[in-house]
């Protein structure tokens, strides 16, 4: 109910406005409900959850690349301030590339926001989900989160040697499920399972920081193949350096975040 609260405020606020706030949270409001759907999956009637998780995920992709070129911007600008006024300057033409891709992103996103079958999504969730279906099941929410939370200490032993990028990412989404399972216990088990969404919290943010690099470094590779010249190349190339940087510090913040969690996890769930 909080959730939907905030999808329809800022679904809302999206169609009246260019906030890039808004479109963010109305993206989170989107994943999180279709996030706690999955989470109680086996407590609840999938004829009726599924099709609300399938067009949740819809609306989820729909103002995905807007937000990401949201997060993308926000970034080169960042560093840009930092570099000399002629790769600024240089880099001021990559940054309109991208603002003209955001505003064809956007203009995308709106239509869906505005469009029948966002409508008919947010009314069909105002009916139902106050009432959701349930099936009979012997399963308590301790018992989705504690499972949720073996699923992933198993992916992170079966990462052997340097994990890469894409293990790194696929373990964020693993995260994210553990947390969420555990927000729908707190009320059986306390304070606990509080402690351990806060620990998951910084481990997703931990590896959220490494998606966004890969995600940064690879479009501005991408700009690499233009005819903007050397100047672009050496300006590019530092904005690609950042990113390792971002990368590796990343990879080094992980251990000592997940070794938290784990702990927390084991004192909760076992």
């Amino acid at each position: 109910a909080v959730h939907l609260e905030e999808l329809v405020r800022r679904r809302r606020a999206v169609l009246d406005g260019d906030d890039p706030d808004d479109l963010r949270r109305l993206r989170v409001a989107a994943r999180r409900i279709r996030s706690l759907l999955r989470a109680a999956r086996p407590l609840l009637d999938p004829a009726w959850a599924e099709p609300l998780r399938a067009e949740l995920g819809w609306l989820g992709g729909a103002l995905g690349p807007a937000r990401d070129l949201d997060v993308l911007l926000v970034h080169v600008r960042a560093v840009s301030a930092h570099f000399e006024p002629g790769e600024q300057f240089t880099l001021a033409r990559a940054i309109r590339t991208l603002d003209d891709e955001r505003g064809e992103a956007y203009a995308g996103a709106l239509e869906a926001l505005a469009g029948v079958r966002c409508e008919q999504l947010v009314r069909r969730l105002r009916l139902e989900l106050p009432s959701p279906r349930v099936r009979p099941c012997n399963l308590t929410t301790e018992a989705l989160a504690a499972a949720e939370f073996r699923r992933l200490r198993k992916s992170v032993r079966r990462l052997r040697g340097v994990a890469t990028d894409d293990q790194l990412h696929g373990l964020r989404i693993r995260v994210k499920r553990a947390r969420y399972a555990a927000e729908l216990a707190e009320r059986e088990v306390g304070k606990g399972a509080a402690h351990f969404v806060a620990r998951a919290k910084v481990v997703q943010d931990v590896l959220g920081e490494h998606q966004d690099a890969c995600v940064a470094e690879a479009r501005m590779r991408s700009l690499l193949g233009g005819p903007q010249g050397q100047r672009w190349a050496v300006a590019a190339g530092r904005l690609i350096e950042r990113q390792a940087v971002r990368r590796e510090w990343a990879r080094a913040a992980f251990t000592p975040a997940w070794t938290a969690l784990e702990r927390e996890g084991r004192a909760v769930w076992q």
